[in-house]
């Protein structure tokens, strides 16, 4: 019998704590953090299999940890459920800060559980790491900013990876790679670019550089490109903001159609 994951509850709010832990203390072993720095001391000293974090604890509290626990070896990788007020909840999402799903507070508890048990069963029950190790990623992409919430999600997936800001930059990367026999995987390309045509770039590569193997995903903030850039050369679009789900359900795709062609 399998032994019970750990759950840690980070939550100011006296009565959401004891709601969570009444539910979940015969499923979990439960952890109780009441502010941000009693969480991190938690992390620190005990072993968490997946968390649950009241983003909107007082002085930031809850960003505080999230953000730590994205640049720490250790906990980089523990599954994190964010729960927000309603009008933060898309900021939280947009800002990309490395949170597994977003619950807007709610009395609704199955949405929670729902949560829970969606995050459980990709994130802690499928290991996500070992099947893309392998491949290699060039990012493009002249958003600074956004390069840096991409490259998180990336990251935890343990794929290698590059960036390219402009589409020359790109277009020498992938022709150096190719010369040196080590071609890229796949290119994932902002779809809104703020000085360059995103759907150019992607045609300029798809015309140039390895047309049989190459794959192409373009990042669309705007559901009404999605034909151009698939028109362009894109292989997959992936719908922004990106989100640790988002890019696990896009690179199993790429894994399952990458088995197939290699059949």
């Amino acid at each position: 019998m399998r032994e019970k994951l750990t759950m840690l509850i980070a939550e100011d709010n006296e009565r959401d704590r004891t709601r969570f832990r009444k539910i979940y203390e015969g499923e979990y072993h439960v952890l109780i953090a009441a502010d941000g720095c009693e969480a991190l001391n938690i992390l620190h000293n005990k072993d968490v299999d997946i968390m649950i974090l009241a983003l909107d604890m007082p002085c930031g509290e809850g960003e505080k940890v999230l953000r730590q626990m994205r640049t720490n070896e250790r906990w980089k990788n523990i599954p994190v459920i964010v729960k927000t007020l309603e009008y933060k909840t898309a900021q939280a999402k947009q800002l990309g800060m490395g949170a597994d799903d977003c619950l807007v507070v709610s009395e609704d508890i199955e949405e929670v559980k729902s949560s829970v048990e969606h995050v459980v069963k990709h994130c802690v029950n499928e290991p996500k790491v070992f099947r893309y190790s392998e491949m290699s990623l060039l990012i493009i992409d002249d958003d600074a900013l956004a390069v840096e919430f991409t490259k998180l999600h990336i990251k935890r997936l343990g794929m290698r990876y590059q960036v390219a800001d402009s589409t020359e930059l790109a277009l020498q990367m992938l022709a150096d790679a190719a010369e040196a026999g080590s071609p890229y995987d796949m290119c994932l390309i902002n779809g809104q670019m703020h000085q360059t045509d995103s759907a150019a770039v992607a045609n300029q590569i798809r015309e140039r550089y390895d047309q049989n193997r190459l794959l192409i995903s373009c990042v669309c903030r705007d559901g009404g490109r999605k034909q151009e850039l698939m028109q362009s050369g894109a292989d997959y679009i992936l719908e922004w903001p990106i989100s640790q789900e988002k890019l696990y359900r896009l690179m199993t795709t790429v894994q399952r159609d990458l088995e197939q062609t290699n059949r």
